[in-house]
């Protein structure tokens, strides 16, 4: 579970430009930004902007407990039985708490 990051212009449009981080950084780049992390209830994810040096912002998508048991709780309504991470390694270790 990475975080994914994007890169818009100040209009909002995407620059193309797509990085991967350990959860791990998040932590780093909060601290260097001041960035306060958010919610998307559409997609049940959190996020960080954060401007960039281009004169727009950088879009950090990750995974936490609370997406994740978003995610499950959607995977048991529609009585999915099987579930898997595209990686694994670098998360979040509390999002093993949503498994029980």
């Amino acid at each position: 579970l990475y975080v994914g990051a994007w890169d818009v212009d100040s209009r909002g449009n995407s620059e193309g430009v797509t990085r991967e981080f350990l959860f791990r950084h998040l932590n780093e780049i909060i601290e260097r930004s001041g960035a306060v992390p958010q919610w998307d209830e559409y997609s049940a994810s959190p996020f960080l902007e954060v401007e960039n040096n281009n004169g727009g912002k950088s879009i950090y998508w990750y995974e936490n407990q609370r997406s994740v048991s978003a995610k499950l709780a959607l995977a048991d309504f529609y009585g999915v039985k099987n579930i898997a991470f595209w990686r694994v390694g670098g998360e979040d270790a509390a999002i093993w708490n949503a498994f029980d």
